[in-house]
Order: C-alpha cells, then structure tokens, then sequence
C-alpha cells in the first residue's frame, strides 16, 4: 500500500503536518499487524517497509497515533541508511514540529537514541557498503545539526517546553556521545522478537557508541549549546523540564571533556551561591 505526502506547515505558527486519511489508516493497521505479533524475518520486512513509508509521509507520521507508536517501536533497530531518511523530516519545524507535539517529541527521542549506536554498527562495513554508508552518516548529522541549530536559537523555550524538553536532553546526549542506557521505549504488546532485539541495544549501546567516531560537528554543536546555556543560566533553573536539560548539559559535557563544563559550572555556582558582599558593601 502506498502513502502519499502529508501535508506540511512552515515553521512557526499555523497548523501543525497531519496524514492525508489513507496514510493515517496505512499506519493504523502497521500497528494492528506489530501488535499481533511477527516472527524475526517477518518483522525485518515489515519494519523496513514501515520506515520507507514514514519517511515518504513526512512529519505528519510522528503526530499521528497509530504512526507514533509505530516509530517509537521500529526506530531502536533501525539501521543507519534507513534512519538517515526517517529523522530529517523529524526535526523541521522547530517547536512547530515534532519536537514541540507530546507525540513528536517521543518518536523524536527515540530516532535521536538509534544515532550512536547506529553510527557504531556501521563500522566494519563491507568495502561496498562504506559509501552508502558515508551517505547515511552525512544525512543523519545534517538533519541532528539542523535541530541543534533551531534549539540553540530558541533554548530557553525549547528547554521550558513539556514536550521540547526531552528533545534537548536527547540532542545532548547525542551530540557528546553519552547515550542513555536504559531509555524507555514503546512496544506493542506480542513482538517477541522485537522486545528481544531492543533488550541487546539498550546493553549494548554504551560500548557501541563508544567504539564509533562522532561526526566532527557534533563537538562543535555541543560547544555552542554549552554557550546558549550560560547566556541564559538564570531561565534554565526552573522549571523542572528546563532544569533537567541543564542538568544532562552538565553530565554530557562532563562525560566529553569539554573545556566548556568547567565555565558552565563556574557560572551555574555563581548563580546559586553568588559571593558574600564585602564588609563596605554591608
């Protein structure tokens, strides 16, 4: 079955990409067919043909209900090729989009998740597969620098937003190489060999991503969100979800040696405990 283009909606106020119905209903019984349960070359299949569809669709996918959950389910396993299609569409729009959608927000995370350990997977390739490989690694990082540019651009609200938040805090740890291990994930009930294969990359997604190389941007991107987050400390103290991304900012910077986590806890002690006025000054 085929799916046409969801609509799209520029950046910014208006309306937010919807699925055209035959697309909504294509991705409604993906999860009907996901919930009942597929055999491991059954669900190799099946998720590749899902993931082609969903980049095909555009954004919309990740907003509507049956298409989320789908993502939320296939994105951990997805291989690199296929998740340098899926993630663009993702990231566009800034809080317009996927990142600012409570349901957009989680299929997002869970494509930001795949990165690291995807990039691990991908070294070693066979000779003939290291240029579509290359391929895949350049759309992946152009589509994670686009969304670190729209969160640095606007972080205070990004970091302050229910949704936005756990975006920032997904970039983060993509950007430094400090996946989380751990990280729930949505799978419909009755995909054995599904909950199988997420089990083995929740294990071993620390040891991957630490074996791969990240793109040279990705220090850069994390420096200059380390900048954004100093600007604007005294924002990000509250509420929770802000302070939270402060939080990871720390521990990410901390995990990648940056020069830049020693400035930023300097400047977040000066917040909290600015120094005691002189006796003059009493």
């Amino acid at each position: 079955m085929g799916v046409r283009r969801a609509a799209r909606s520029a950046a910014g106020p208006g309306p937010r990409p919807r699925l055209e119905p035959d697309a909504a209903e294509y991705f409604r019984r993906a999860l009907e067919t996901l919930q009942e349960g597929l055999s491991a070359e059954e669900l190799a299949l099946f998720a590749t043909n899902v993931l082609v569809e969903a980049a095909v669709a555009g954004p919309g996918v990740a907003l509507d209900p049956g298409g989320s959950r789908v993502l939320q389910a296939l994105l951990p396993q997805a291989p690199l090729g296929m998740l340098g299609r899926v993630l663009p569409p993702l990231v566009v729009g800034g809080l317009g989009g996927p990142a600012g959608h409570p349901l957009g927000a989680r299929v997002l995370e869970a494509a930001l998740g795949r990165v690291l350990p995807a990039l691990g997977e991908a070294v070693g390739q066979a000779e003939e597969a290291v240029g579509q490989a290359e391929e895949a690694v350049g759309q992946a990082e152009e589509a994670v620098g686009q969304l670190a540019a729209a969160v640095r651009d606007d972080l205070v609200a990004f970091a302050q937003h229910p949704a936005g938040s756990f975006v920032v805090r997904a970039l983060l740890r993509v950007l430094g190489g400090a996946p989380e291990a751990g990280v729930p994930q949505l799978h419909p009930g009755g995909v054995g060999p599904k909950a199988k294969g997420v089990e083995r990359t929740l294990k071993g997604a620390e040891a991957v991503a630490e074996g791969a190389e990240l793109p040279p941007s990705f220090p850069l991107l994390l420096g200059q969100l380390a900048e954004v987050f100093e600007e604007h400390l005294a924002s990000l103290l509250s509420p929770a979800g802000a302070s939270l991304c402060l939080q990871v900012a720390l521990e990410v910077l901390h995990h990648s040696q940056s020069p830049a986590c020693s400035r930023l806890c300097d400047a977040l002690i000066g917040q909290l405990a600015p120094p005691s006025p002189t006796p003059a000054e009493r």
